[in-house]
């Protein structure tokens, strides 16, 4: 490395989610004597105030001091704007060299549905490279955000999963259970429960399926925890729905490499590139997803995808033909998935934007 010194400003990176994920994997890259990693917690108290606003005091004594690049992983919500702005006027004001990492298709609200507050958003961001997963958010923001780059996310895949779900896939035939994977976390918006009605529709036209989930409920704007947990609880005993809890993406890959489809039919508003359909392709998997401009631009030129349209199962002797047929031809798939999401390469590329 260059021995130029880092700040990273973020939420806190203990979760699971694909944000935590990635922001662990750039800190770790980093020389730890040259690394100050900042996380915040998203306070829903006093004492997480508290440490917001120890935070935010670390942060302008790294600014004032030994910083020459930050590595700001920006909220894009309206709240999280609000949080982040202290960080984006001090950067500002200390002209220090930042690297904006947005990983959610909400930044395209933030900077053109609240007025003022937008155009202050653009106004802070504009200056600096912004760094987002998918094409499709560049494509709606370069004319507002003139040094918007794509970076896209990268698969943890290994070699061996990859040997055993080559092997799934070559054996696919007319017999055996279909085994769909749920592998994010369980929000309505994620298009769970849409998933769920098909995969049960299938079930009682006498389809041999499983449905392996993985992840736990969680709340959205259409439905609270309560309810979300109420209404999933309702099929814990159902014999096609297998529950397996939340583990690790490791482990969540060892699995899929044994299943035959990975579904995600979201919607979910700040959906931009989810690391489940990510792993999946990589491992050549059928995929059951939506038709959103996020889904989209992740499924691009990967051939193995169902759009999820109607629930009724109506067209379930389709839905299964195609993913036989798929599964026994995804190696070449599957490689352009691997390369495309290449862990080296994204390495590569975040350290020439801190570094150079």
């Amino acid at each position: 490395m260059s021995g130029r010194k880092v700040t990273i400003w973020c939420s806190d990176v203990s979760g699971i989610g694909g944000q935590s994920q990635v922001t662990r994997h750039v800190a770790n890259l980093l020389d730890a004597d040259d690394t100050v990693l900042i996380c915040y917690k998203r306070y829903f108290n006093f004492f997480d105030l508290f440490t917001y606003i120890i935070s935010v005091i670390r942060f302008i004594r790294c600014s004032l001091g030994v910083s020459s690049v930050v590595y700001f992983v920006n909220s894009r919500s309206i709240v999280g704007f609000i949080r982040d702005f202290p960080i984006y006027l001090i950067v500002h004001l200390t002209n220090t060299k930042c690297i904006v990492h947005s990983h959610g298709s909400d930044l395209i609200s933030l900077t053109r549905e609240y007025s003022i507050l937008s155009m202050v958003a653009v106004f802070l961001l504009r200056k600096h490279v912004v760094l987002v997963p998918s094409q499709h958010v560049s494509d709606e923001l370069l004319f507002v955000l003139p040094k918007i780059e794509v970076l896209e996310n990268f698969t943890e895949v290994h070699e061996d999963q990859l040997a055993k779900a080559k092997l799934f896939n070559s054996i696919q035939n007319n017999e055996g259970a279909i085994k769909i994977a749920w592998n994010s976390n369980i929000i309505y918006s994620k298009g769970f429960f849409s998933a769920v009605s098909y995969i049960e529709n299938l079930y009682t036209q006498g389809i041999d399926i499983e449905f392996h989930v993985f992840g736990i409920p969680m709340a959205c704007d259409y439905k609270d925890l309560a309810a979300c947990e109420k209404k999933f609880q309702s099929f814990l005993n159902v014999p096609w729905f297998i529950y397996r809890g939340q583990v690790s993406r490791s482990e969540v890959i060892e699995a899929l490499a044994d299943c035959s489809v990975v579904a995600l039919p979201s919607f979910y508003a700040s959906e931009c590139q989810p690391l489940a359909l990510i792993d999946a392709m990589a491992l050549g998997k059928y995929l059951l997803v939506s038709d959103t401009p996020a889904i989209r631009a992740t499924c691009s030129r990967y051939p193995g995808t169902y759009t999820l349209v109607k629930e009724d199962g109506s067209d379930s002797d389709r839905f299964i033909k195609n993913a036989r047929k798929f599964l026994l031809n995804s190696e070449k798939s599957a490689q352009h998935a691997q390369d495309r999401f290449s862990k080296q390469r994204f390495s590569e590329r975040i350290i020439g934007y801190l570094y150079v």
